[in-house]
């Protein structure tokens, strides 16, 4: 896993809206998905609501990203991120807030990417539930085989969660490596903490 860590003061502009499909997309995929393309199992009782149900919005992400519809994807994403139990609810109202975060990282992975960036994706989360979906996101990277690069600032989920960190200053590179060596790093001490360090 590769993790981006940016101070705070870093602008916001850089941020990456991974949902919204391009002009040229929104143009040639135009075919609806209908509950009658997925699996019984999973839209027993959607009815109505079934637009906006978490087992809509995920094959609904899908046909976007991807251009088709995978039913054994989207089942086995909603079992790997523990939102079967969950399936028929409304997505935006009766989820709680790790649920609608397990969610949204179920409506990126069923469009097949090749990497995953997340956004300060723990944010909000208690600690016993930023834990658990970093356990979550360990599992992920080694069951999907996708490449993961989070945007963080929390140094316990940095530590936890990468093999690699990258810290920008600015848009200025200030340190390249593991989290022990980055975290040593006189220039990384400095833009968190305001203060200079001496050898």
């Amino acid at each position: 896993m590769t993790l981006i860590s940016a101070p705070e003061r870093v602008s916001r502009q850089s941020a990456v809206s991974m949902a919204a499909p391009s002009a040229s997309q929104r143009s040639t995929r135009r075919t609806p998905v209908t509950v009658r393309r997925l699996r019984p199992s999973r839209i027993r009782s959607c009815g109505a609501a079934a637009g906006r149900s978490v087992c809509f919005s995920i094959p609904i992400a899908q046909r976007f990203g991807a251009g088709k519809v995978n039913e054994r994807r989207v089942d086995e994403i909603l079992d790997f991120l523990e939102l079967s139990h969950a399936a028929e609810r409304h997505a935006a109202t009766d989820l709680a807030l790790q649920e609608l975060k397990r969610l949204e990282v179920a409506k990126a992975l069923a469009t097949e990417p090749k990497m995953l960036l997340l956004d300060e994706v723990l944010a909000g989360l208690e600690t016993s539930g930023k834990r658990l979906f970093m356990g979550k996101l360990r599992d992920l990277h080694q069951q999907f085989k996708i490449g993961i690069v989070i945007v963080e600032h929390d140094i316990e989920t940095i530590s936890s969660l990468c093999q690699r960190v990258v810290v920008l200053n600015f848009g200025a590179l200030l340190a390249d490596g593991t989290p022990r060596e980055v975290f040593d790093h006189p220039d990384v001490i400095a833009s968190y903490t305001g203060e200079t360090t001496h050898a």
